[in-house]
This record gives C-alpha cells, structure tokens and sequence, in this order.
C-alpha cells in the first residue's frame, strides 16, 4: 500500500491544475513523468522529470488563449494534449525525448472549431486506448444546442492528425440546465465510457454516463437516455473522475468519484464513489467516504497500483489527503494527509510506492509521490540445455536485490510455463543481495521439489525450460531468466533367456530343469536378480552385477508340483527400475517305476588332479545290482566315462547288506572327475535299496 513521502516542487509558480476529469500527470515508457499546467489565459506548459519525480524542468509550451482546460495521455513517449483554445478545441503531440523547449502553436490540430460551437466549458478529458485510438470529450454550446452545455464526443484513428466528426451525447437547450465536467476512461476491449455530471435542476441533479456498447452510446441524448449513476435530487453533483482497474481483482471494473451535497450535509460538499461491473450499464453506489458540514471535500482524482488498491486523492478544506481503497474490498479508509494544495490530479494507475498526484500551492505546483524500482536477480545456475537422468538433481541458485528498502521480495521459477512457485522471501535492505537455492530431483519421468511433482510427466526427445526471476510486493518484477533442459528416461533392465527344450517328454523326477541367460541394463547400471518359484520369496541369483552378467538356475523335476509352476525372473536396476519374465512349468504324466536307474557324482580333487579312484557301496541284499564307471578327464574336456572294475561283492554283518568295491585307473591324471553308478533290479516291485556310497581318489 502507497505510502506519504516528501512533495517536490514542479515549478515555483501557481499554475493552473484544475479539472479533474481530465488527467494532467502521464508515466512513460522510459520512466519519465510528464505535467501538463496552465498559465492563466496566456500559455499550458509541460514539465518533465526522467528521475521518478525528484526534479522536474520545463519540457515544451503552448502559447494560446487557453482558460482552464486540459488533458495529457501517452503512447510510448509520445504525449498527446486536448486543451482549449478560446472556444476552440485543439490538441498537440510531441515525443517527450525529442522536442526541444519551444512553442508547440504551429503544430495545433483542431478537434473542435468556432464554426459549430458557440461555448466550451472549461473541462476537457482525453483517452487513449490500447490499440493507440485517442477518445476525446468536453462540454459546449453550439447552434443546435445554444442554451445549454451538453456533452461531445470525438475519436482519432491516426494518432491525433485527424479527428471523426463530434457525437452529440446529451442534448439539453434550457437555459439553466446543462451537462458538464467530462470523463472518459476506455475499457480493456476499446469500449468508452463517458461519464459527466447533469444539472437539470430542479428534476436532477446527477452524475450520469454514456457507454458504448459495440455499435454506439447507450441511450439517447435526453435525461431518460442517460445511465444514472447516482441522484442527487436537489442536490448539486459535480466535477466527476474515474478509471478502469487494471490489477488485482476485478480487473475492468469502472470506479467514478465525484463530490456533491446531499440533505445530511447540504452547505458542503463531500466525496462519493460508486463502481460498474459491466461496462458502464448498471452502478452499485458505494456512498460518502468523507462526511462534514464544516469544510468542502472535493476534486478527487483516482489512481490504481499494481496491487489493485485505488486511492481517492481529493481536497480538503485546501489540503491535499487521500484515501486507499484495498484490492478487493469496497471501502474507502486509511486517511493520509499530503499537504496544503488544491486541484489534485493523479496518474491513472501504476507501479508505486506512493500515490502519484500534481496539485497547486498558493506559491507552486508540486509532485507528491514515489515509484518502485523493480527488483534484480542474477541466475548462477542451472547451465543452459542440461540434460537429466534418473535420480539427476536440478539446482535453481543466484541471488536477487531490490534497491527499495523494506520492501518484500519474492524469487519464483515456473516449468515450462507453469505454475509460478516460490523458491525464497526475504525483506530487501536496498543495497544486500538476496541469496536463493532450491535442487530439484528427476526421477520417474518427473521433476520433483522433495516430494512435490513440480513439471508433470516429460518425455525424451523434447526440450523443456525453467523460468526463474523476482517479484516485490509492490508490483515490481525482474528479468527472467530461462535455462532449457531435456531428459532421459531411465529404462528398466532386459532379462535375455538362453534357448532350452520347453516340450521334455520322458524326464526322470531324477533329473534337473536348468535356465539360462544374461540381463543387461539400457544405462549399464548394474542389476540384482532374483527369482522365485511357485510364489516363495524371490532369492537372489545376482547381486550388483554389470550389464550383460550371464546367469543359470537349476531346480530338480522332483521339486515340480503336478500342473502349472511358475518360475519368476526379476532384474532391478540401481536407480529402481525392475523388469520381470515369469515362465511357467507344467508338469504331466504319472511316476513310473524303472529297473534301471543312473546317479552321477562331480568329485573336486584336493590335490588338483586324480589319476586313480576306489568306490565302496553298501547295499541292501535281494534284487539290485550296481555298476560303476568313472571318468578323469581335464578340466575343459568333455566327461569320458571308463567302466571301474568290481573286485569284489563281500555280505557284512547278518549278511543282509553287501558291499561291491570298484576300482579304476586311468594313463593321464585329470582335474575333473565324476562317478556314475548304474542300478539295476530284474522287477520293478523290488525294494532293495542303496544304503552307503563311500570312496577315494588318487
């Protein structure tokens, strides 16, 4: 909210700044401000200042026989002025950074002339819109209209050189009775809205307007034509100012002030606001924000920050005090007193820190008001075009300053044009820098603020942005910076099985299935396996292994339940992504008895190698006899199995066990050796049973 500050002289002599409806004070775009004064009947002057209202010099003059009445809007740095010239209405432009200190007379364009007009009132107003249309209207007499003043009306399309013929918006010819004391404003889609106050006295006495409504003016020329926006009754309304919001809530809403007398305060005038919020077609009357009988409150003027807060700048028994209507409230309060002043007008909205408004003093015009200054922010990282992967953190970090003193800045970044998100808050010193950090995390195909989704779901292949910059509470904001970045997603590993027989026909509840393959990873990360059969819990067959690790898993037929198995396969990267292969185990057929049976043994040597081995095996007596056979071959070689030589068959004990002894021998002594044993029965109902295997190698 705007606060007081110091008032600066605009020039040392009391010029002329009355007319509230018609706005004397412009920003430009380069900063510069720009007073339009007049001189008495002799010339309008106009005052620059190009540093934010400290000091002030005189830019250009009008020599003319002007009265009271001008209006200043601008486009870029061009200035354009409506003012009066005798009962003549003319208009001048200049560019602010170009003109020199002259007399501008010579570059007069008429809006109005003597030949259609008789009298015109001493208010002026001027618009212009956003496409630069420039909207004029003043009050006159004329020869269809000689006894009354009433309102005009005229545009220009090409910035002021030519301008339509006048439309007649009110249309009163009673000597008494009249409609004066313009303002124009001009809606965001280029509509204007025409408000003045009507004195049909002793009928009305109201503050009415005209709007248009996309193919002319509401209404008619007559008082029932005329959108009233308050009554007065018998009671006088006068000299009405307003503006269109351009921030914070209810942007496009008419605000209109004014002041007037009414039954409660009849012997002085007071201060009244009222606002529309379609376009001009119906008012809601917020009523008196001063009341009194002692002294007038009059002339206000309205101003709009980017905060969406209005202030009424009005004057005070010859003092200058506003007030401040807060962004989206409707009431008027926190008076804030300026100084002795009269004839207060007010830039129409902008970014400041203190309410911007012109007055006369009874020995100058001076400024009031001061503009904030928006904040810097310097980015330090992240780089341009970075590229994430999984689990890739994103670092937003520099620092911001702001050269206003207390005043609140905010640094905010904002994905891909997004959401605008808070990185820091600080309160600005005016000279220390604001340091700012925040690391963002990728994973799983998004950008995360610890555990906040903070740029939806992105994909490969496309280029993304960070925008990050600073904002203060005063509606002030930085450069914004933009870093591009794209990602990689990180793809789960691959689990390749080897070929094997998947239609085993035949198999022995001896024999072992065995799996086979290697897992790789996209990213080479390395990978943990697993596997887990019939839903048990998953054991580990690698861990940590390097992308293409060959791996096997054997599980023997006898551990195979009749119909469906289920063997499930899992690989895990490290950043977390798993893929699965789930194979299923159907095993069929009945368990056949056989007369023959084969058992193999690996044996390690401790020496290294063996050249001679012995085998000793108990069995029970009765129907089974055992063969054996060895093989002794190097450790790359195939098995080679050689028959052992059964030296003896010997009953122990009560005679119901046998033991057969086997021994071999082989030239060449090798590192690899297993034992086969052949069990044989004559019928398959015979129990007779293996009960020891015992041996040696050498």
């Amino acid at each position: 909210m705007a606060s007081i500050t110091t008032p600066v002289t605009v020039v040392a002599q009391p010029y002329n700044t009355s007319g509230n409806g018609g706005r004397k004070l412009v920003r430009l775009s380069n900063g510069w401000l720009v007073a339009a004064v007049v001189n008495g009947t002799t010339d309008i002057k106009f005052f620059v200042s190009q540093n934010n209202g400290s000091n002030w010099s005189q830019l250009c003059y009008i020599t003319t026989t002007a009265t009271s009445g001008v209006a200043i809007v601008s486009k870029e740095t061009v200035v354009y002025a409506i003012y009066q010239l005798g009962v003549n209405l003319s208009m001048v432009k200049f560019d602010a950074t170009t003109v020199s200190n002259t007399d501008l007379s010579t570059t007069i364009v008429s809006v109005e002339t003597l030949n259609s007009q008789s009298a015109l009132d001493k208010n002026v107003s001027l618009a212009i819109a956003p496409d630069g249309t420039l909207h004029a209207a003043w009050a006159s007499k004329n020869s269809t209209y000689p006894n009354s003043f009433n309102i005009r009306y005229s545009k220009s399309t090409d910035g002021g050189q030519t301008w339509a013929a006048p439309t007649q918006l009110t249309g009163f010819n009673t000597s008494g009775t009249d409609n004066t004391d313009p303002t124009i404003i001009i809606r965001s889609n280029g509509y204007p809205v025409v408000i003045f106050a009507e004195n049909n006295s002793p009928s009305y006495r109201r503050i009415s307007c005209r709007y248009w409504n996309g193919t002319g003016f509401s209404g008619s020329t007559t008082t029932t034509g005329f959108t009233p926006i308050y009554d007065g009754g018998g009671y006088a309304q006068s000299f009405p100012s307003a503006l269109v919001k351009k921030y914070g809530s209810n942007i496009g809403r008419i605000i209109a002030g004014w002041h007037g007398l009414d039954s409660t305060d009849t012997p002085k005038q007071n201060v009244r606001v009222a606002y529309s919020d379609d376009g001009g077609a119906t008012w809601t009357v917020i009523g008196k924000i001063t009341t009194g009988n002692t002294v007038d409150r009059k002339n206000v003027t309205l101003t709009e920050d980017t905060n969406g807060n209005v202030y009424a700048i009005y004057e005070d028994n010859g003092t200058i005090k506003f007030q401040v209507c807060l962004n989206g409230t409707t009431t008027f309060g926190d008076l804030t007193t300026v100084e002795t002043g009269t004839n207060p007008s007010a830039l129409e909205s902008g970014a400041f820190a203190a309410v911007p408004v012109i007055y006369k003093t009874s020995t100058s015009v001076k400024f009031h008001g001061s503009f904030n200054n928006s904040p810097a922010l310097t980015l330090t990282s992240p780089s341009d075009n970075q590229t994430l992967s999984e689990g890739s953190t994103y670092e937003l970090a520099g620092t911001a300053s702001d050269p206003d003193n207390g005043n609140a800045v905010t640094v905010k970044y904002a994905i891909n044009g997004g959401t605008a998100r808070n990185i820091t808050s600080a309160i600005s010193d005016g000279s220390t820098a604001i340091p700012f950090s925040k690391t963002l995390t990728f994973t799983n195909g998004r950008l995360y603020d610890g555990g906040t989704d903070v740029s939806g779901p992105l994909a490969e292949n496309t280029t993304y942005t960070v925008s990050v910059y600073a904002v203060d509470d005063q509606g002030g904001t930085s450069t914004t910076f933009t870093r591009s970045f794209t990602v990689i997603l990180n793809r789960p590993p691959t689990i390749n099985l080897d070929s094997y027989n998947a239609n085993q026909t035949g198999v022995s509840e001896l024999e072992t299935l065995t799996f086979s393959g290697t897992v790789t990873d996209p990213e080479a990360d390395n990978v943990n396996l697993t596997v887990a059969f019939n839903g048990g819990a998953p054991v580990t067959l690698k861990s940590g292994a390097a992308s293409g690790t060959a791996f096997s898993f054997s599980i023997p037929v006898s551990a195979l339940a009749f119909g469906a198995n289920t063997i499930v396969f899992t690989a895990t990267d490290a950043k977390g992504a798993s893929t699965t292969k789930a194979l299923t185990v159907n095993k069929a057929g009945s368990l056949a008895p056989v007369k023959t049976a084969v058992v193999r043994y690996a044996i390690t040597p401790p020496l290294g190698s063996a050249a001679e081995i012995a085998a000793w095996v108990q069995r029970e007596a009765g129907d089974l006899t055992v063969d054996a056979a060895a093989s002794i071959v190097g450790s790359a070689d195939p098995e080679n199995y050689v028959a052992l030589t059964k030296n003896a068959s010997v009953p122990l004990g009560d005679g119901t066990i046998v033991e057969d002894e086997f021994v071999g021998t082989v030239a060449q002594p090798g590192a690899k050796v297993a034992l086969r044993l052949t069990f044989t029965r004559e019928n398959t109902s015979s129990t007779a049973a293996v009960k020891k295997i015992m041996g040696g190698i050498g």
